[in-house]
């Protein structure tokens, strides 16, 4: 099964961006940003691809977009079922942006985000709201820039529903687990996971 995370760095009124770029400057947070997802493949929206200065290395960089691109060199992906089957069973990082948090995030597991320790004025991307659906397991690190947090999926269970390519979320009783990415014939949903 692919395990799908996200990582981000979020201000204290949940700003991820502005103006295309990180509102900040924080090299220690940079640098768990690369400890954490070194060796996995990262997945990042279109604008996201094109605000970096190139491929970030030790990484596998795959972009969705739903244009797509005729360019090999990262892989686009038009949609979040292309990136599942491809990815068979490794990790997977949704990096960003916020339209790719937003559609993704009900498929995530974990969740490491860095508070980052300010408020950013005129931020036009956003990480959207999660607090109800998981939980904080584990301070990394915490110091008067940011506090890098791991947080997981909450103990009820999940099932994770991709319907005209956005992640749903049902919850389900524990008694009984329904098949892993079984696929209905009516209905175009694909089961991701059961957490």
């Amino acid at each position: 099964m692919v395990k799908i995370k996200a990582i981000a760095a979020v201000s204290l009124n949940g700003v991820i961006g502005k103006n295309g770029v990180l509102p900040w400057r924080l090299p220690g947070e940079l640098k768990w940003f690369k400890k954490i997802t070194l060796g996995h493949i990262i997945v990042m929206g279109r604008k996201t691809w094109e605000s970096l200065p190139g491929a970030l290395p030790g990484r596998e960089n795959w972009v969705l977009s739903r244009s797509g691109n005729s360019s090999q060199n990262p892989p686009f992906f038009t949609s979040f079922d292309q990136v599942v089957t491809q990815a068979r069973g490794r990790t997977v990082f949704l990096i960003g942006g916020g339209e790719i948090y937003s559609a993704y995030l009900a498929a995530c597991e974990e969740l490491y985000l860095t508070e980052v320790q300010q408020i950013v004025e005129g931020g036009d991307a956003f990480f959207p709201p999660y607090e109800d659906e998981f939980e904080r397991i584990e301070t990394l690190e915490e110091n008067s820039e940011f506090i890098v947090r791991k947080w997981r999926r909450k103990s009820e269970q999940q099932i994770v529903l991709l319907f005209n390519n956005k992640a749903l979320v049902k919850s389900i009783p524990l008694v009984q687990s329904p098949p892993h990415r079984a696929k209905s014939e009516k209905h175009a949903w694909q089961v991701y996971g059961v957490y």
